[in-house]
């Protein structure tokens, strides 16, 4: 049995003229209607898109969007992490999980919030306020809009961007997002064997 050919990285789906019942926005500019009629509605048959003249690719969607450039990475492993920083590290992608951040990305957000420790960055996230309410798949409000100024539904960009918040108010210990640089080993082993516990309930 021969094997089969890949999949054309070229394909409708992947078109900004792509309809959301699949329908071609550009049918005339695409030549899947004679030219002149104006307005008509015609889905592409398959194959179409790799000789398609209007075809326009969609932006692919970042796989990792608070993934650390070379040079972030740089500063935020310039030292070497003791136990208080890797400590610190854990909860922080336990309580990240717990909102409903997929592991790589609760890593990700995690390791930017120690750079942030690293260079001394006084800016909150709303992900670490105990303001905010929601998680990734029922989205964010914040409990004190009128305060922070914000209209809910909070978008997910905004949740997780640094910024001064007149509302801000750091979370509980708990949620990991008290601990800074120079707080002792001893409350962040404390904090972490009762996020570890919620974990397993």
């Amino acid at each position: 049995m021969a094997d089969e050919a890949p999949a054309s990285p070229i394909d409708c789906k992947r078109c900004t003229g792509r309809a959301r019942h699949g329908n071609c926005t550009r049918p005339e500019a695409a030549g899947l209607i004679p030219a002149g009629v104006g307005f008509g509605i015609a889905w592409a048959p398959e194959g179409h898109a790799g000789d398609c003249p209007a075809f326009d690719p969609a932006p692919v969607p970042d796989a990792r969007p608070y993934r650390l450039d070379r040079i972030e990475g740089d500063a935020a492993h310039a030292a070497a992490w003791d136990d208080e920083c890797i400590e610190r590290f854990e909860l922080r992608v336990m309580a990240l999980r717990r909102r409903g951040f997929v592991e790589l990305d609760a890593e990700d957000l995690a390791e930017r919030m120690h750079l942030a420790d690293v260079e001394q960055d006084d800016r909150g996230r709303c992900i670490q306020c105990a303001h905010l309410a929601g998680s990734v798949p029922t989205g964010w409000r914040c409990k004190a809009a009128g305060m922070a100024g914000v209209v809910n539904p909070l978008p997910l960009a905004l949740v997780t961007l640094g910024q001064r918040c007149g509302g801000f108010d750091l979370a509980a210990p708990a949620g990991s997002f008290r601990m800074h640089c120079g707080e002792g080993s001893s409350s962040l082993q404390a904090a972490l064997v009762r996020a570890r516990g919620q974990g397993e309930q």
